[in-house]
């Protein structure tokens, strides 16, 4: 009966509802904003904003779900899943009670959902976000769109691997970017200035490095899968602490890209790099070699040739 007495003062305001559309703003903004772990709620403030000059009456259910569409798509443009709240509530055959708010010209009204009761973020990552308002029972006035939210979640686990994939200055979870081969080397070695590790390696294939050495390739094979991801978790700490290729850890004051050559795959770096000293600085020339996969350029090796002082 109640749901019937809405349907008729909705029908009643119909007219005034139908006058409006893009003086109608809907707006996402996060409340009180944090950092987010897969699983922790995350509230984001929705806004309805009329900018018309006219009054504006939409109808507000005591289930966001049937106010408001979300679309959460990862930086790949794949679709995340909704949750199973949001598919046990839309799916449910309640009565759903809805009241009517009228917005004077220049008001807004705002109410919080958390994203969690819409889709089902289970892993760590950066996603985007869009929603609708949908003002109606019956759906009859079009949809409002609002602005899209970047949202990022960090890994719940402190293991060093995810820790390594933390940007320190942002908190955001670093990404590999599609970077052609210099700029890839200009990365790693300013990174490298600036002592941030997790930045050096991302574009470093840890394995590909580990396996130049025959000794250590003959281990790496003969192992486990455990015992292999350990090995490289080791290779990773020896090369931060300088205790083996201390050419990638020791830090460069100066370098220069001298030369890049590429085919579609495979590419070849060349840069001198100087390292200030007490009474002189030494000057080594670096080869650098790159391979692609799947688009992104990942140092396997690189070979030193010393140059003397100055």
């Amino acid at each position: 009966m109640r749901i019937l007495k809405s349907y008729f003062l909705l029908l009643m305001f119909l007219p005034s509802l139908m006058a409006f559309g893009e003086d109608i703003s809907f707006r996402l903004q996060f409340h009180n904003q944090r950092v987010y772990y897969p699983g922790s709620p995350i509230w984001i403030r929705a806004s309805i904003r009329n900018n018309s000059g006219s009054d504006y009456i939409f109808s507000l259910a005591d289930q966001s779900e049937r106010n408001v569409a979300l679309f959460v798509k990862t930086m790949t443009n794949q679709p995340v899943p909704v949750s199973e709240n949001y598919m046990l509530r839309t799916a449910s055959n309640e009565p759903i009670f809805y009241r009517l708010i009228k917005l004077l010209p220049g008001e807004e009204y705002s109410f919080l959902i958390d994203l969690n009761d819409f889709v089902s973020l289970e892993e760590p990552g950066h996603f985007m976000i869009q929603g609708q308002f949908i003002p109606t029972v019956n759906q009859s006035q079009a949809r409002i769109d609002s602005n899209a939210l970047r949202v990022s979640l960090r890994p719940s686990s402190q293991s060093r691997q995810f820790i390594d994939s933390i940007d320190i200055q942002t908190g955001e979870i670093l990404e590999r970017e599609a970077l052609p081969p210099d700029q890839v080397i200009q990365f790693l070695l300013e990174s490298r200035q600036h002592n941030q590790w997790n930045r050096v390696f991302l574009y470093l294939n840890i394995e590909a490095l580990f396996l130049r050495s025959s000794d250590r390739r003959a281990r790496f094979l003969n192992s486990n899968e455990t015992t292999r991801a350990q090995l490289l978790d080791d290779f990773k700490e020896n090369i931060r602490m300088g205790r083996i290729d201390a050419n990638v850890s020791t830090v460069p004051d100066e370098f220069s890209i001298l030369q890049v050559s590429h085919t579609a795959t495979h590419a070849t770096v060349l840069t001198r790099q100087v390292y200030y000293r007490h009474q002189f600085n030494e000057i080594k020339e670096f080869t650098w070699t790159l391979e692609r996969n799947n688009g992104i350029w990942l140092v396997t090796g690189f070979s030193v040739q010393n140059l003397g002082t100055q």
